[in-house]
């Protein structure tokens, strides 16, 4: 289905025309946010103090059913995966083996009883990621953020996927090594993230995963048919005309 959304709906109706059904059933998704820097995602996934995101309206509807969920949130910046939820986030090699992936070491999992146990979290991974300054964002993710949710009592699973911001540098203004690695490393995932959900659905007999960190760690859960929700946001500026169009596209894409 495809839903267009106004910037003067709330959260909660962003849930409910998305992912809603797919969480009250207990059936496994995947929620994947993309956009312009600036745009939104992560409003929109984590939401504020003032107003919860959908992953924390996902957790709260599970939990009512009298669920526990384990959680592990990984940061991939500039190719490396990072455990957000070890203290030293510390870097996470990862391999191969039987066409499986493996960890040199396991990510942190946390068990999620109430509310309270996730805002806690949502609020060290905030001050953990990678965020810089562009001319469009003032505290723009640099990095992709992903959430694995496993419910240990069920076969339900919910991931959700916080992309870094689309963007050209010329409109960012990237300067310097540090930021050039940061938009080459940035837009190469987003493509082969495209490519490989494409390939998967064309039924390809070769799917570029190995192209990007990001899509290595998705390799099993797009081979496992999961549900997958795309959420485009997007900036009203006139500059931003370019990637309007490209995260629509994506979206396309995707569908």
């Amino acid at each position: 289905n495809l839903n267009i959304i106004d910037d003067n709906q709330k959260n909660i109706d962003v849930y409910q025309r998305t992912i809603r059904r797919d969480v009250s059933c207990l059936k496994s998704n995947l929620l994947i946010a993309y956009g312009q820097t600036g745009s939104g995602k992560t409003h929109t996934l984590t939401g504020s103090k003032k107003e919860l995101g959908l992953i924390p309206l996902a957790v709260k509807d599970i939990l009512d059913q009298g669920k526990s969920l384990e959680l592990s949130v990984l940061e991939i910046y500039v190719d490396k995966i990072y455990d957000l939820l070890e203290p030293s986030k510390r870097v996470l090699d990862i391999f191969e083996c039987n066409n499986r992936i493996r960890y040199k070491y396991d990510p942190v999992k946390i068990m999620i009883y109430d509310h309270n146990d996730l805002n806690n979290i949502i609020n060290k991974i905030n001050t953990l990621r990678v965020i810089g300054n562009t001319k469009l964002n003032d505290t723009s993710s640099r990095a992709h953020t992903i959430y694995f949710f496993n419910c240990l009592s069920t076969n339900f699973k919910f991931f959700a996927i916080d992309l870094a911001g689309n963007e050209r540098g010329r409109l960012t203004n990237a300067k310097g090594f540090k930021q050039n690695q940061e938009y080459i490393s940035i837009n190469k995932s987003l493509f082969a993230l495209k490519e490989c959900i494409r390939s998967i659905y064309q039924s390809k007999s070769y799917v570029p995963f190995r192209r990007s960190k990001l899509t290595i760690l998705l390799r099993e859960i797009l081979h496992n048919n999961i549900n997958i929700h795309f959420i485009g946001t997007i900036n009203s500026s006139k500059i931003c005309y370019p990637d309007i169009v490209d995260t629509i596209e994506y979206g396309i894409c995707l569908k």
